[in-house]
């Protein structure tokens, strides 16, 4: 049932509430949007943005951690996912731009540029914002990134992964989000069918075509420095998209490839990712 995972939710709210995290409601043509806002005696900004059909819930544990070493770090619900509002129109490519463009600039606007991590949906917003306004990003860290093109049987097999209708159907797909998914995962197949299953999900999955992906050009342009996390136990995107970000970020670009790592590196590995958080972030200097 959804009800599991909105207490999963109001926990996470709660334990980021417990670290005095301030409750943020940026507003946007697409409704307002839910973040949280976490202060520290370190140094540096940090934006951290889920993937489709999860919520800033998911960067609970690496937030704690990563606010020790940070000056801020925010966690964002993107437009109809965790706390934030429903689109009126509808969750599709357009309004997620739309509220992440809106929403973005008002989340960031009091600090110096920001360190972005995102992971797969959120990692394609995290890109698609640093090529927009370089200014204003000083860092990308992306973990199994979605946004790059892919062929036509690919699409229609990601489309088909995420077509949760049955707790077999949520058992199939843990197991290929994660490399080794705890056995705890599944008191949670219940709420991930009802979940995945919500028609902005698949509404978004659906509306994709070739004109929601980055073309190589565009993603030759980035100019923040990059490290793209990709783990080899990744069964969600296609390996080709992979091969796009290697072929087509620029020079430097770091790539890392943990073994024994799925698609969600911040949950299994998260003293890895802080680590790279972290580097990718003195790099920049």
């Amino acid at each position: 049932m959804r009800a599991v995972l909105r207490v999963l939710e109001k926990v996470a709210e709660l334990t980021l509430r417990a670290s005095r995290a301030r409750v943020l409601h940026p507003p946007t043509s697409v409704g307002p949007l839910r973040a949280y806002e976490l202060h520290g005696p370190g140094e540096g900004d940090y934006l951290l943005v889920h993937g489709l059909g999860a919520s800033s819930a998911g960067w609970v544990r690496l937030a704690r951690r990563l606010r020790r070493h940070a000056r801020r770090v925010v966690l964002v619900d993107l437009p109809a996912h965790g706390n934030s509002a429903r689109p009126p129109a509808g969750f599709n490519p357009d309004t997620l731009g739309a509220g992440v463009r809106e929403a973005f600039p008002a989340l960031l606007a009091s600090g110096p540029p920001v360190t972005l991590v995102g992971n797969s949906l959120g990692g394609a917003v995290a890109l698609g914002y640093a090529l927009e306004r370089p200014e204003a990003v000083r860092s990308l860290v992306l973990l199994s990134p979605g946004g790059a093109p892919i062929a036509p049987d690919e699409l229609d097999a990601l489309r088909k992964r995420f077509a949760i209708a049955t707790r077999h159907d949520a058992r199939r797909f843990v197991g290929e989000l994660m490399h080794s998914p705890p056995l705890a995962m599944r008191l949670l197949e219940p709420a991930l069918v009802r979940e995945l299953g919500r028609p902005e999900v698949q509404g978004f999955v659906h509306a994709l075509d070739d004109a929601s992906f980055f073309t190589p050009e565009r993603v030759r342009g980035l100019v923040p420095p990059a490290t793209v996390v990709w783990g080899k136990s990744d069964r969600i995107l296609p390996a080709s998209i992979l091969s796009f970000y290697r072929a087509h970020l620029p020079p430097g670009t770091v790539f890392l490839e943990p073994d024994a790592v799925g698609h969600s590196p911040h949950m299994e590995r998260p003293g890895l990712i802080l680590r790279t958080i972290l580097e990718t972030h003195r790099r920049a200097a």
